[in-house]
């Protein structure tokens, strides 16, 4: 038998030439005398006190005095490890420990248990997260030849064991880049554009993501990484070639060229992709590119003809010779944004050569809207200003001005103006959207790989502790150090040559500082009894019914809601017939609505919002006594983060029965 305490079904099945057949199953169960089995909440959080522990199962036919004893590890103390409970023949006893998260992190919970010659032990696992969200502030930046001093401190509201700092020195004004790549990589939501916008830089900038060992993202665990990501792509693929932003929804030209755009990268890199899927793909984008869709509600012209030069762009990476052709009518159409046309001379390039006439106009003509913005030092802004939907920023449009002029003109004057500039506005950007994150990444490290010169070397110490010695050259050119900074410290940096520095603090703020936040946005939570009444107080077993309500500016995009749960909580899937509660209301299903349910929160995203007030409604039970830190619900438009909200953090206590 397999080496699992649990029931299982085995099937067989039979069949002769002429097409009888038949079949049969057996149903047994795997079991031991004496067995533990976990009843412990899915995850806690820092704060958290709670009572948790196993169920002690007696498949005797004799009663008996069971001893529990628990051993933890350094993120869970526990007051007592040892109790002795009184169990039935064939009875289930539930044994409790008094429990409190310590630190972060995956602790190890071993529990065992004696009942006469019987024994048991079971190792669990209980996910110790924080309340909070990593802040990150930037204390300096700039460039020097001479001596540079920094002070460096602690915020108010942050928990000092939590700070670091990150110090990162280059000799191309790249310094502080490989914020982009950690907050690509640890953005939480998992639509198709962000999901390729996580792989792609894994495979384009694979040398920064081993150096910044992001999450342990390194070698093998980079490449279950890239795997995990490509099969998420996949599964947003719909019956008819293309990809849509979410399992489910509608087919998009750009959505499935940004698809394609990461799967030929990872075919690059030597990933295993499924040709008939990216053959689909591109049937879809020539059949679309020949008629796409305007009946849309969110239809526009400028930046359909934006994505389908991007597609255009993607179909000549895979050699479709069509696109060039294609992309010469899409450059005579004055409708075409920037970054349309920033894409569409890329595609021609690839058909005909940098040196084509034509190709060098367009180059030109992208490098004068460059020069005219980088002299105030500001981003190119498109003409038309209704191509929300189209993730459409400003960032995004320079950066992709800037990969063009890097990849055909590498020597043009434009692209010093327009490197400064892009690292300006994304030091200015409070948040930034994933798309204007990796085009802009992109477009910078591109920048980096294309300049040579001297390199310089520097000194970094921290207080009296060297922590940076040596040339900014090869692979180390982009240098990131990153360090525990639990007091207030001085930071100095002694280059030889010029030396380009961003510094940098992250750290979790104390929870008592999470309060309610409206930028553009207004969102408020709720729970309730499932007679709709308003419920303050918790016993376990309690299904809880949650509402949050948002206001957003009429004919809003890509909207994001994201409530995080308390631990002693879990959401109920009342849409399956085992979880029952059938008169429990759950948000209406609409058009470019999705609802993702996971162990810690809920999110739900709305492509497109018509009108300004939307509710979104979930269940959730009660199933650990303790007191649970509920940290904020949040809300944003995912392309526009500054446009955002969130609740404060209070704390729920849950009740025995």
């Amino acid at each position: 038998a397999p080496d699992n305490l649990t029931a299982f079904r085995m099937m067989a099945v039979a069949a002769d030439r002429t097409y009888k057949f038949g079949s049969a199953d057996k149903r047994f169960t795997v079991s031991k005398p004496l067995q533990l089995h976990s009843a412990l909440p899915r995850f806690v959080s820092l704060g958290d006190s709670l009572q948790a522990g196993v169920v002690v199962h007696n498949e005797t036919k004799t009663a008996g005095s069971a001893t529990v004893k628990l051993v933890t590890d350094e993120l869970i103390t526990v007051a007592g490890a040892e109790k002795t409970v009184q169990v039935a023949a064939g009875g289930r006893v539930p044994v409790l420990f008094d429990l409190k998260p310590a630190a972060t992190g995956k602790s190890a919970l071993t529990f065992s248990v004696t009942m006469g010659k019987e024994t048991d032990a079971v190792k669990l696992e209980l996910p110790v997260q924080h309340p909070s969200r990593v802040q990150t502030d930037e204390l300096a930046h700039g460039a020097t030849k001479a001596d540079k001093t920094i002070a460096v401190a602690v915020p108010a509201d942050a928990i000092p064991s939590t700070a670091e700092l990150v110090v990162s020195v280059d000799p191309d004004g790249l310094a502080g880049i490989e914020d982009g790549l950690r907050d690509l990589v640890g953005y939480p939501y998992g639509c198709l554009e962000q999901t390729t916008s996580k792989v792609i830089p894994m495979l384009a900038l694979r040398d920064l993501a081993e150096s910044l060992a992001i999450d342990g993202l390194t070698g093998d665990r980079l490449d279950g990484f890239v795997k995990a990501g490509i099969t998420k792509i996949n599964r947003h693929q719909t019956a008819y070639g293309g990809f849509s932003l979410w399992p489910g929804g509608e087919q998009e030209a750009y959505y499935t060229a940004y698809a394609l755009w990461g799967l030929y990268l990872a075919k690059g890199a030597g990933y295993d992709v499924d040709e008939t899927r990216i053959e689909e793909a591109l049937s879809y984008l020539a059949n679309d590119g020949a008629n796409p869709d305007s009946d849309t509600p969110y239809y526009s012209e400028s930046g359909n003809l934006g994505a389908q030069a991007f597609a255009l762009y993607v179909r000549a990476l895979y050699k479709d010779k069509a696109a060039g052709a294609a992309a010469t009518k899409l450059l005579a159409d004055g409708k075409l944004p920037i970054y349309g046309k920033a894409y569409a001379v890329r595609a021609l390039a690839a058909s005909v050569g940098a040196k084509d006439p034509a190709v060098a106009k367009a180059v030109e003509e992208l490098a004068t809207l460059a020069n005219t913005a980088t002299k105030t030092e500001a981003l190119l802004k498109e003409s038309s200003d209704d191509m929300d939907w189209y993730m459409s920023t400003d960032l995004r449009t320079t950066s992709a001005v800037l990969s063009t002029l890097v990849e055909l003109s590498p020597k043009h004057a434009a692209i010093k103006p327009l490197v400064r500039t892009i690292m300006k506005n994304r030091r200015t950007v409070e948040r930034w959207d994933t798309q204007s994150n990796l085009y802009s990444l992109l477009a910078l490290s591109s920048y980096a790989k294309s300049v040579a010169g001297a390199p310089p070397s520097v000194t970094v110490t921290l207080g009296d502790k060297p922590i940076l010695a040596g040339a900014l050259a090869g692979k180390q050119k982009l240098r990131v150090i990153k360090m525990a900074l639990p007091t207030n410290s001085e930071l100095v940096i002694k280059p030889k040559g010029e030396v380009h520095y961003s510094v940098a603090l992250r750290y979790r703020t104390k929870p008592d500082a999470l309060k309610p936040e409206s930028k553009g946005i207004e969102l408020t939570r709720e729970y309730f009894d499932e007679a709709g009444k308003a419920k303050t107080a918790f016993t376990v077993g309690d299904v809880v019914v949650v509402k949050l309500k948002v206001k957003v500016p009429d004919e809003s995009t890509h909207l994001m809601v994201s409530d995080a749960l308390p631990g002693g909580f879990e959401a109920l899937n009342t849409r399956l017939a085992t979880v029952g509660g059938a008169g429990i209301q759950q948000s209406k299903v609409w058009w470019g609505n999705y609802r993702e349910m996971r162990d810690e929160r809920v999110d739900f995203a709305s492509e497109y919002i018509y009108q300004g007030n939307f509710e979104y409604v979930y269940s959730i039970r009660a199933i650990a006594v303790g007191k649970f830190a509920r940290p904020p619900a949040t809300a944003e438009l995912m392309y526009e983060p500054a446009k955002r909200a969130q609740t404060g953090l209070d704390y729920l206590e849950i009740k025995p029965k």
